[in-house]
């Protein structure tokens, strides 16, 4: 299968300065791969290896006939083209370093030693070399280097492709040759320049692109598109498919290289597709260098890979084959999605889908003081964010509703700082600390639906936000900060907790504590009566509120008998609810907090 001729569009992508032409993938070589007798022979380093170390199984599951071919491989650790040409031409200086050869699939056999030898030793490698006609010889830089084309024929180690290739030629004169698009490193990695699987990919399918145009390169084995696309899938994990931040991690990751391997290798000579395949690995457990290969995972890396086959400088998330568009964010509020845009688009598409939310982990102040931000309750899909960062969205003074993400566990500091429109919230349920002055002078909003794992208050956390009425407490917070609810509006406090924790007299506001009423669980008002902060209540009264949350003054039906959580009868066929003292009612077999 040949990948070095391409349609071409005329369409430019400029990144970096950079200017990317987008190909379509060709199919121009089917008769190097079916040949008679075909040998081939990589020569690469341990992303080699993450490639080649579950297709002989594959091939095993597959059951095809491969009898008349050899794959075989030569793994110099670490290398680069210059390595490789300095080894061929006895000049290598890491003499301590040794290369492996080893035949990986085939029924043929070449004629050399197999196994581990000293780089000071070079007539293994030269052997493989002489002794043999390779009819496809298989080469990639090194994984450091591969995004950066202009240093590939440097006249030093990072370089000297033309003298490796025109060395080859001299060896091998009737071989073919072909090229890895290898994978790029993960977000995180500490050599990941660009900080961004997506762009250095980019970069990747650059180079390789610009090697097919400048050298008779016949053959791209395009895995790392396939990995790329699998990144974009529900698949991705913390450390982007990788064992640690560079190789492959074991299981699915190298699962997908070897199909991809088979695909563009194989599949041609045996006409049997590695799609529908049911070679599974398992483990006992699942870890971010191990993922198990199964019955529901495997079909989504199939499809990456036939994905990158299709088109090797394209990235597409397998699991959006049939609708690309369902996966795309559908924005209320027009400059929530422009900044989203703006700073997260990773494909450059115009648009933000689901899994480009999903990679997001930290907003940092990119929404902080924001006058047009109107709404944005598409943060839910930002899936990997464990905290809002303070000052996040301090000034948006026209935001009116907010849905925090399921994984966020913290709240920063100044947070909302002044969103005096904010009148909606949705609090995640593994919600732990909410920080100083979080909510401060959000007047608007009137509800607080605070998760039942909510620990600590800050300081000043809910100053001034007098539109609040009442409040519920979870019975799991442990630390509520002076000023938190120094709300002059503020008239009934739920506290689900039956042990009163320490506060300080100015938590409330004193307007609060005269008139205000302090609703605990039965059996603690008491307690609560000679507790620090929680005594000024003028009124301190019990009732059962372990599963209270709020319901709208809309929602209470407006006639029926009214009773007390206890079931005794408080009035028949009432009309309303005017004249009750605060606490937890029964109206319609509905639980009602007045």
């Amino acid at each position: 299968m040949k990948f070095g001729c391409f349609f071409r569009g005329l369409l430019l992508l400029v990144f970096l300065s950079i200017v990317f032409i987008l190909p379509s993938a060709g199919q121009n070589n089917q008769q190097l791969l079916i040949k008679p007798n075909l040998r081939v022979l990589d020569l690469g380093n341990s992303y080699t290896n993450d490639v080649t170390i579950n297709l002989p199984s594959l091939v095993n599951t597959l059951n095809v006939d491969i009898s008349d071919m050899c794959l075989y491989k030569a793994i110099l650790p670490n290398s680069r083209y210059g390595d490789w040409y300095k080894l061929l031409t006895g000049d290598y200086s890491t003499q301590t370093v040794q290369y492996q050869i080893a035949k990986v699939t085939g029924g043929l056999t070449a004629d050399t030693e197999t196994g581990d030898f000293d780089c000071e030793n070079n007539a293994p490698i030269l052997h493989l070399l002489t002794s043999n006609e390779w009819d496809l010889i298989i080469i990639h830089q090194q994984s450091a280097i591969a995004p950066y084309y202009e240093i590939w024929n440097e006249n030093n180690m990072d370089g000297m492709l033309n003298e490796l290739m025109d060395l080859l030629h001299e060896l091998q004169p009737q071989a073919s040759f072909g090229t890895y698009l290898i994978h790029s490193y993960s977000d995180d990695y500490k050599s990941n320049k660009e900080k961004s699987t997506f762009l250095r990919w980019q970069l990747i399918a650059n180079s390789v692109m610009m090697m097919t145009e400048d050298y008779d390169i016949d053959f791209v084995l395009p895995y790392g598109t396939a990995i790329e696309n699998l990144r974009r899938s529900s698949l991705n994990n913390e450390t982007d498919l990788t064992r640690d931040g560079s190789h492959l991690a074991l299981g699915l990751s190298r699962y997908t290289g070897a199909c991809c391997y088979y695909e563009a290798l194989l599949a041609p000579r045996t006409h049997v597709s590695m799609m529908g395949n049911n070679y599974r690995i398992s483990f006992e457990e699942t870890s971010t260098t191990f993922i198990p290969v199964t019955d529901e995972n495997a079909p989504i890396a199939q499809e990456a890979v036939m994905l990158a086959m299709e088109d090797w400088y394209r990235c597409v998330n397998p699991e959006d084959t049939t609708d690309v568009a369902d996966k795309y964010i559908l924005f209320a509020d027009p400059k929530a999605k422009s900044l989203c845009l703006s700073h997260w688009d990773r494909n450059g598409d115009g648009q933000f889908s689901e899994n480009e939310a999903a990679r997001v982990e930290d907003i940092g102040t990119v929404f902080q003081g924001e006058k047009d931000l109107k709404s944005f309750e598409e943060l839910s899909y930002f899936t990997r964010l464990k905290e809002i960062p303070s000052s996040a969205f301090e000034g948006c003074n026209v935001l009116s509703s907010i849905d925090l993400p399921k994984n966020v566990k913290r709240i920063g500091e100044s947070a909302f700082r002044w969103c005096n429109k904010l009148t909606k919230i949705t609090f995640p349920e593994n919600l732990v600390e909410i920080g100083n002055s979080a909510f401060y002078s959000c007047s608007a909003l009137k509800q607080l639906n605070l998760p039942d794992q909510l620990e600590r208050i800050g300081e000043k956390s809910f100053y001034d936000c007098n539109s609040m009425k009442e409040i519920i407490l979870p019975g799991s917070v442990t630390f509520i900060g002076s000023d938190a609810f120094c709300i002059t509006k503020l008239r009934r406090v739920y506290n689900k907790s039956a042990n009163p924790i320490f506060i300080t007299n100015d938590t409330f506001h004193e307007t609060v504590y005269p008139d205000g009423y302090l609703i605990v669980p039965i059996g603690s008002s008491e307690s609560y009566k000679e507790s620090s902060g929680w005594k000024l209540f003028g009124t301190i009264t019990e009732a059962e509120i372990d599963s209270m949350a709020y319901a709208d003054e809309d929602d209470i039906p407006p006639i029926g008998n009214i009773y007390t959580v206890s079931g005794m009868l408080v009035r028949r066929n009432a009309e309303s609810t005017d004249g009750l003292k605060p606490g937890v009612y029964i109206i319609n077999r509905r639980k009602v907090v007045k």
